[in-house]
């Protein structure tokens, strides 16, 4: 069974372990599945994959890479910005606010670098898996086991 949605009362995780159980349920009587929600990660990477895997369970290895590959996401996640969020008439729900992108000329050096990190990181979160850590609470690689206040 997939991990239960986590939230913060006991009668909230009940009812979100119900809504995942309901959601599991109807995926193995679909071919296709929709979830919607305005904060899908909440800060845990475990049950943002068992989320994925609802979506997706026939990428079920990949996604469990997701710490490595974080553009697997772009593939099964659309993101609806908060400026364009309108009612069912059209009118903007968020008002008096802007958005717009403004062009920036990105130099060959912050490209390298860019480049260079990510490949770092790679490695870093694949030795880490190899080595059976996780980075969840409990964890040997976990600093908030130490006593380490973590942001």
């Amino acid at each position: 069974m997939l991990p239960h949605l986590r939230t913060n009362t006991p009668v909230q995780q009940a009812q979100a372990s119900n809504r995942f159980r309901l959601a599991a349920a109807f995926r193995k009587k679909t071919d296709a599945l929709v979830l919607m929600t305005a904060t899908p990660h909440q800060g845990m990477q475990d049950k943002f994959k068992a989320l994925l895997e609802l979506l997706r369970p026939e990428r079920k290895e990949e996604i469990e890479t997701l710490d490595s590959h974080p553009e697997l996401i772009g593939e099964m996640v659309f993101r609806n910005h908060k400026a364009d969020v309108t009612d069912a008439e059209g009118r903007f729900i968020f008002k008096d606010k802007t958005t717009r992108a403004i062009p920036a000329e990105v130099s060959r050096a912050a490209l390298e670098f860019d480049r260079l990190l990510q490949q770092y990181l790679r490695r870093g979160y694949s030795a880490g898996a190899a080595m059976g850590r996780t980075g969840l609470p409990g964890d040997r690689s976990d600093p908030r086991r130490d006593g380490i206040a973590v942001q």
